[in-house]
């Protein structure tokens, strides 16, 4: 990421800032770590365009997270959480340099194994934050059986602030599902059928089509499902007899198997008006690869 050659890849893109190390360093974290409070990710796939990737209050526990983990960063436990946070983030959107041209903003795909440690640095700014008040008012009123009172104060300030960040963070995600450009994202062949194999319980399934492997859906909707790939791009998988043979965006494949194997091949359920899939339902149904690999 960091060679002679990508340096000079990027000092192309950027003359302004040529092929000092420091400097592209330092460019990348700037451009970058103001997503989470700040720009935003242009790109819609995690946000809406524009608006910060973080709440206002989640945005600003990580400053503070930020802030202390500096103080202390002595601490190996504090230099781990720092590095797994800025590595990914930093070197990530570096590793692009040589390869296309890189564009100022930010993208938050490039930040995905930085989740954790934001996480935890949000976390932890909620803990110094809480110490905080709970410090100045104590210094203010002196309780008797103060310790007690305090207690009690930093658990319902834990509550509430955690309460106020999973609604706001609950009615952001509802935002992000509606807006027109971001919401067939939530409309996939993937998702529909693995929540149409959810009530089936632990069957053999065998998928076809061009990308069907989706294995979020399947974990998250049909998690019991033994799931076997009958295509992969263009290579055939040899799969096992199967209750279900779902046909992934692939109608023409689907007609096919239907017309070689005598079954009937039906549309799938959908939420919208659009076909995604269509699946034969019965037992022991013929694997695709031996049907369909020869008839293309």
């Amino acid at each position: 990421m960091l060679t002679a050659a990508n340096r000079a890849a990027f000092a192309v893109a950027h003359p302004g800032i040529g092929t000092s190390l420091l400097g592209l360093l330092w460019y990348q974290f700037n451009i970058t770590i103001g997503m989470f409070s700040v720009m935003g990710d242009p790109d819609n796939i995690y946000n809406v365009p524009g608006r910060p990737l973080l709440d206002a209050v989640s945005g600003l526990l990580l400053c503070i997270g930020l802030a202390g983990s500096l103080l202390r960063i002595r601490r190996p436990s504090t230099e781990l959480v720092l590095l797994w946070f800025a590595v990914p983030i930093v070197l990530g959107v570096t590793l692009s340099a040589g390869r296309v041209l890189v564009i100022t903003a930010p993208t938050f795909t490039r930040a995905m194994p930085a989740i954790p440690a934001l996480c935890l640095l949000i976390a932890l700014g909620m803990e110094y934050a809480v110490a905080g008040v709970c410090r100045a008012v104590q210094r203010v009123w002196r309780w008797p059986g103060s310790s007690l009172r305090l207690a009690a104060l930093r658990v319902s300030l834990l509550v509430m602030v955690t309460g106020i960040v999973g609604v706001v963070e609950v009615q952001r995600y509802w935002d992000y599902v509606r807006l027109q450009q971001s919401g067939p994202l939530f409309h996939t062949a993937g998702r529909e059928w693995s929540m149409f194999l959810a009530p089936r319980g632990a069957i053999q399934v065998t998928v076809v089509g061009p990308a069907a492997w989706p294995p979020e859906y399947t974990a998250l909707y049909a998690p019991t499902a033994r799931i076997c790939v009958g295509l992969w791009v263009t290579s055939w998988g040899i799969c096992p007899p199967a209750q279900v043979v779902i046909f992934d965006m692939d109608r023409s494949d689907a007609q096919a198997y239907g017309a070689r194997t005598h079954l009937r091949v039906v549309a799938g359920p959908s939420e919208d008006s659009t076909t995604r899939f269509w699946y034969a339902d019965g037992h022991n149904l013929p694997d695709p690869a031996r049907v369909l690999q020869h008839a293309r």
